[in-house]
């Protein structure tokens, strides 16, 4: 909850809109040398921060080289930078190499810029009481319970997606902690919650109720996927846990898998069906990611397996110079996740298959899934920028996080989507190195997760913004 109230705090120099493009929020222009080195910020002049600080080049100096240093939330984020103030308006970033996934990190919510001064006062921790330029204002925060921001009346909004280019028109929003989901219910039937982060299995509930709207977002960052574990070897080496070690037999869980049975039978309809490793929501994302991968075939499956000699044995279990085809499948411990890993487990098991299903409290999951313990995982991944497919195949603290060292071409190409600056000509990158990932079976993609607010109908004009983040200086209460 909190990275979405602070984005309405501290607001970033640029933000994606609603067509996944970057465009200057606290800025005029933000101009990119052609070397991809020198980045040059033209500030906007007369933004102040709730404090009537003013918002100026050393202000997002500051804040840049703070989000960036040993003490932030991810040091270094911002891939060895430097920033200069060239004058009150102007700052330079400076790269020692090019490398275009920074302009997304300049956009990333945890980057809002905040004013040196108070910082200073703070003794460095903003946490307690954060300020920024953003449409609200931080109120309270009472730990798990609620965060109350409340609106800026100095507030210029520059979003196009925004038709109200000044203060919210709500005066207050409170962020509320509720664990349980009936209570949720019951407060959002009765009023005392105007907005709910849906449940998926009750969205069927108020379809077509007059006193409620639903919002979808499918803009999601979230990619949902099978990984099969690489483990290092005695030599050093990296390789899969057999069986899986042999390609034929990833690629036929890929076929195997009924995802649409899935995607209907659990989740209601509320996902989409992707095929490659970059989630829908995230820049560079085209139709043409849809042309790798798996379809429902079992067919194909089977008819994989047969070749690579995995011959169907007692009990219909494929057996192979006396071993059997026999896996460990792990999830997360969680209904909705074990109902999705039953069904993977019918579904590998039709075609000869055994397979042994188990959810994992989350510790033990995170700490013991890449240790040999299990062979296969169900999993989830988020990032909001497309090298996420990079990172999908080289992040080591991933079951699947080695196989850049296994395809070193597939950590080359993937690696290339930093040097061009164009979101376009990097979706190009990412999509070869997405379809040498998946069509190894090295992720087995499965979907993007679709996520639905519950809106009372008084409550006007709510909206998603980009990336699943909602939109809320034009939202209003219709007067009774």
């Amino acid at each position: 909850m909190a990275s979405r109230v602070i984005g309405e705090v501290c607001e970033t120099v640029i933000q994606l809109n609603t067509d996944l493009e970057l465009e200057p929020i606290l800025l005029n222009s933000i101009e990119v040398s052609e070397d991809g080195l020198l980045y040059t910020m033209n500030v906007r002049e007369g933004i102040k921060f709730h404090n009537g600080d003013d918002l100026d080049a050393e202000a997002i100096a500051f804040s840049h080289e703070r989000a960036n240093n040993d003490k932030a939330a991810y040091p270094g984020q911002f891939y060895g930078a430097t920033w200069e103030v060239v004058d009150p308006l102007t700052v330079n970033m400076i790269m020692p190499e090019a490398n275009s996934g920074v302009m997304l990190i300049l956009a990333f919510r945890g980057c809002g810029i905040v004013p040196p001064a108070a910082v200073a006062e703070m003794n460095d921790d903003m946490s307690q009481h954060p300020i920024g330029s953003g449409p609200f204002m931080f109120k309270e925060w009472l730990p798990g319970d609620r965060i109350t921001i409340t609106a800026y009346d100095g507030y210029q909004n520059f979003h196009s997606q925004a038709e109200n280019k000044a203060r919210p028109y709500l005066d207050e929003i409170v962020f509320r902690v509720i664990p349980e989901e009936q209570t949720q219910l019951a407060s959002f039937e009765t009023g005392e919650v105007q907005l709910l982060v849906m449940p998926s299995q009750q969205v069927v509930n108020y379809e077509g109720n007059d006193d409620y709207y639903l919002l979808r977002n499918e803009q999601s960052t979230t990619t949902v996927y099978l990984a099969p574990v690489i483990m290092e070897q005695a030599d050093g080496s990296y390789d899969w846990i057999p069986p899986f070690n042999e390609q034929a037999v990833r690629q036929a869980v890929g076929w195997a898998i009924n995802v649409q049975e899935i995607i209907d039978g659990v989740l209601g309809g509320l996902a989409i069906r992707n095929r490659s490793s970059l989630p829908t929501g995230n820049p560079g994302y085209s139709a043409k990611f849809q042309e790798m991968g798996f379809d429902y075939d079992p067919e194909k499956a089977k008819q994989l397996l047969d070749e690579a000699g995995w011959t169907v044995g007692s009990g219909g279990v494929r057996q192979k110079n006396g071993e059997k085809l026999s896996i460990i499948l792990w999830c997360e411990a969680g209904t909705t996740r074990e109902r999705i890993c039953q069904l993977v487990q019918n579904h590998l098991q039709q075609v000869g298959f055994e397979v042994q299903f188990q959810g994992i409290e989350s510790a033990t999951f995170v700490a013991e899934r890449g240790t040999g313990a299990c062979h296969i995982v169900y999993a989830t991944y988020n990032w909001n920028d497309p090298d996420i497919v990079w990172w999908l195949g080289n992040d080591t603290s991933l079951v699947q996080g080695h196989y850049g060292k296994i395809n070193p071409e597939f950590a080359d190409t993937g690696a290339l989507g930093w040097t061009v600056t164009d979101l376009a000509a990097r979706g190009d990158y990412y999509y070869q190195a997405s379809k040498m990932m998946v069509d190894d079976g090295g992720i087995i993609p499965l979907w993007n997760p679709v996520n639905v607010d519950g809106v009372r109908s008084e409550l006007k004009d709510m909206k998603f913004a980009a990336q699943g983040f909602r939109f809320y200086t034009d939202a209003y209460f219709e007067e009774s």
